[in-house]
């Protein structure tokens, strides 16, 4: 018996460190998004002001136009996530997301 659970529970720590592997190996990849410094600083502006914004503040060509931030919840969050544990958290969230979302978990 105690070969069992010994056998059980170094199979666990090989699935552990397996896991955690593949997790860091995938956060090796570069962002694809090409907007992702715009959403992220619209997150850090929302942050700061406390308020949505109702014209895009970043605009070049547009400056003060009307617009709408339909995702400034996730703008926010990206921020967050970005500010306290750099490119990998918002990477690591990324892959955990669409894990879930694939019925991956």
């Amino acid at each position: 018996m105690q070969r069992i659970l010994r056998t059980l529970q170094s199979t666990h720590i090989i699935f552990a460190a397996i896991l955690l592997f593949g997790l860091l190996a995938m956060t090796a990849r570069n962002a694809v998004d090409p907007d992702l410094r715009w959403h992220l600083r619209t997150g850090q502006w929302i942050v700061e002001t406390g308020h949505v914004p109702h014209s895009d503040p970043f605009s070049f060509i547009r400056p003060g136009h009307a617009w709408l931030s339909h995702e400034w919840l996730s703008e926010v969050l990206f921020y967050e996530l970005w500010k306290h544990s750099g490119a990998s958290g918002g990477t690591c969230y990324d892959d955990i997301r669409r894990n879930f979302s694939r019925g991956g978990f």
